[in-house]
């Protein structure tokens, strides 16, 4: 197997852990080394469109379907005529959040939700919807949605700390975390009585 196809299996594997941004990176170096690498252009397509990122995802697939006459790249391209008037959809639907018209932008978000174009926006933007409504459920499950594919996601974190806040979900204590300091209070025990043993 060619290197690229190994750095594609690793932009795919991190995409598939919730390393959207790792994934990219990637992907990038996947294609640099070859150009032929279809998978890696269609992924790269792929992840712009899950941010959002329309021209950026339509160039991707362009370029692969005119180079490697790919087939999966021009389905990816004729299913992208309908997104741009999900993308106005979108921008009204944040301009009503911002006037706290809250069941109308979700209204609209919903109607966003019926294609994966800018998915994690519109997720991010349903949780937080969904927060001012006090339907938390269904807050964690658009935040959830959100970080299946970008983990360090910036706003899905900041809804969900809103959760944990509200008292909805409970903050996990990191087990490692505690391992290690409970090991440390237990040394330093042994040490104060180690030390007052002697004397």
């Amino acid at each position: 197997m060619d290197k690229s196809k190994k750095i594609y299996i690793k932009a795919s594997n991190k995409y598939n852990s919730g390393y959207i941004d790792k994934a990219m990176d990637l992907c990038e170096e996947s294609i640099s080394l070859d150009i032929k690498n279809a998978a890696s252009i269609n992924l790269k397509g792929l992840l712009h469109y899950l941010k959002g990122d329309i021209d950026s995802a339509r160039k991707l697939w362009k370029m692969n379907h005119q180079i490697n006459n790919d087939g999966v790249s021009e389905k990816y391209l004729a299913s992208t005529k309908s997104d741009e008037s999900r993308l106005y959809t979108y921008e009204k639907a944040i301009s009503l959040i911002k006037g706290l018209h809250i069941n109308e932008a979700l209204d609209l978000l919903e109607q966003c939700s019926e294609s994966d174009y800018n998915y994690i926006n519109v997720n991010n933007y349903k949780a937080f919807c969904y927060i001012k409504k006090g339907q938390y459920d269904k807050a964690m499950n658009s935040i959830e949605n959100v970080m299946k594919i970008d983990k360090n996601n910036s706003m899905a974190k900041e809804n969900k700390k809103v959760l944990i806040k509200c008292g909805v979900i409970k903050n996990k204590i990191d087990t490692k975390n505690a391992i290690y300091c409970l090991i440390g209070v237990l040394l330093i025990i042994a040490v104060t009585f180690g030390a007052t043993a002697v004397v």
